[in-house]
């Protein structure tokens, strides 16, 4: 009997009143249980990459001729698409997309993918982590050399945030993020890498657009 009393009790514990009305169990709820499913559309055409190790790429012939990287910006706008699925406090998304990256070096498709978790900040912002797959697909070394370069895959994760009517379809996204991309670098006939790969990995600022619309008003 003692033990019944222990574990209802215990039970009593685990769902006790949070507020008027509610239990540990409801705010849980609040998080997990989905009341939405949206279509998601990111354009982010102002994004920026700022790699700190890609100058220190170079190729070279043996007339002792260097092909170098100048400047260490790149840009590379972006869509991506998908699937929102909303709670009473947070949003989460799962999208998928591409875009364009080019500097004074290297140019190339981008392949994206991303999850974002964010946290409803009231009723204007929301606030969390994102984390995807880079691939940047048949790039196109632009220097003088004969040298080529080939796709990798890569992993861009940061914070976002997004400023708009929570409940509405619109908003503005930021999002400070960090790169981890290398390209693998190849010999050509007269021209050598000085090392097997370029590195873009850097930071990021990407800004753009979020719309968010529920998938039966399509």
């Amino acid at each position: 009997m003692n033990r019944t009393w222990i574990a209802l009790a215990a039970a009593a514990a685990v769902v006790q009143p949070i507020g008027p009305g509610r239990t540990a169990l409801a705010g849980a709820r609040d998080y997990f249980k989905i009341e939405d499913t949206k279509v998601v559309v990111n354009l982010q055409p102002a994004s920026v990459l700022f790699s700190a190790n890609s100058e220190e790429f170079a190729a070279e012939n043996n007339q002792y001729r260097q092909d170098s990287v100048n400047g260490d910006t790149s840009y590379f706008p972006s869509g991506k698409i998908g699937i929102g699925l909303d709670t009473e406090k947070m949003q989460y998304d799962i999208t998928v997309g591409g875009g364009y990256l080019y500097n004074n070096a290297v140019t190339g498709p981008v392949l994206l993918g991303d999850v974002s978790v964010r946290l409803k900040m009231g009723d204007v912002i929301t606030l969390g982590p994102h984390v995807g797959p880079v691939y940047i697909s048949s790039p196109t070394w632009k220097g003088d050399s004969d040298i080529s370069l080939s796709g990798s895959v890569g992993v861009l994760a940061g914070l976002m945030i997004t400023v708009g009517n929570v409940s509405g379809p619109w908003s503005v996204v930021l999002s400070a993020d960090y790169v981890q991309c290398k390209l693998d670098a190849e010999d050509g006939a007269e021209w050598k890498a000085k090392s097997d790969s370029f590195d873009l990995s850097g930071y990021a600022v990407q800004l753009g657009f979020m719309y968010r619309w529920d998938k039966d008003g399509i």
